[in-house]
């Protein structure tokens, strides 16, 4: 009768090791299929915000050239269209001397109009 216990908890041991193997093998499968991911969205992550850099400085530099454009001799028509594409609030941004922008959430820029400041 003891022999067939332990012949049956040997079974039952092998069984939940045998389990235990499976499922260690998947979460090992499952970890890595993460990583991967991980390391993915990091590295995408990271060309999203190159690219906004850039496009903050694109932006930044097409500010200060339109800021520039409003201090030189224009026609009429051009400040016209110019103002017609800005939105009001830039339209009366526009008008100020200096103009700080949060660039990045960590650093201000400032472009003046003020061509002694250049």
């Amino acid at each position: 009768k003891n022999k067939d216990e332990m012949i049956a908890l040997k079974q039952e041991l092998d069984e939940v090791k045998d389990e235990l193997r499976q499922k260690e093998s998947r979460w090992s499968t499952t970890l890595s299929r993460y990583r991967l991911r991980i390391e993915s969205l990091e590295s995408q992550n990271e060309e999203l915000q190159n690219d906004l850099r850039m496009m903050e400085e694109q932006r930044l530099l097409w500010w200060q050239q339109q800021l520039e454009t409003k201090k030189s001799p224009v026609s009429l028509r051009h400040q016209k269209s110019l103002s017609n594409s800005l939105s009001p609030l830039e339209t009366s941004q526009l008008s100020d001397n200096e103009h700080d922008y949060e660039f990045n959430k960590k650093e201000t820029v400032k472009i003046s109009h003020n061509p002694s400041l250049k």
